[in-house]
């Protein structure tokens, strides 16, 4: 649990299959009005998928700042990078969301990752938007941004493979 605010409340829980593994979550502040969430799953288990998992989630956070909003460049920028140089053929999926905290709106962008579900109005939806290929996977793949708007009392379910196949 993480400390409460104006927008709402975050929640995290990592169960690794091994000691160290390449699932990961992470969340900031792009500024004040804004709020980046992230959820990955890096290719294999074990200390390269932890290091191809730091490596990606650290383009994101730094890419997230220099970018501002847009998920969808920001994805093909970490793409771009984590292709350079992957003589292992390592992937991550991943799902990027950016909370606009002032009006509600969610600018997000799927990379091959397990839809979020979304809870609105008592009702459980997946959170749809046509899911692009796997970080690392191909360069010069145009990942493309979905948005919408979260209303109070909604709940986003973010989740990685590990849930489906448990």
């Amino acid at each position: 649990e993480f400390p409460d605010s104006a927008f709402g409340e975050i929640y995290g829980l990592m169960d690794s299959a091994k000691k160290v593994g390449g699932d990961f979550y992470d969340f900031f502040n792009i500024d004040d009005d804004h709020l980046a969430f992230v959820i990955g799953d890096a290719s294999g288990k074990g200390i390269p998928s932890s290091l191809y998992m730091m490596k990606a989630q650290s383009l994101i956070r730094a890419l997230a700042r220099a970018s501002k909003y847009d998920t969808a460049k920001i994805m093909d920028d970490v793409n771009a990078n984590l292709c350079e140089g992957n003589e292992y053929n390592m992937f991550v999926t991943c799902w990027l969301g950016i909370l606009d905290k002032t009006s509600g709106e969610l600018r997000f962008t799927n990379a091959g990752h397990n839809p979020p579900i979304l809870k609105s109005k008592g009702e459980f939806s997946y959170l749809s938007a046509k899911p692009g290929l796997v970080l690392g996977g191909f360069n010069d793949f145009n990942y493309k941004e979905a948005k919408i708007t979260l209303m109070k009392g909604d709940k986003l379910f973010l989740y990685t493979d590990g849930v489906t196949e448990a």
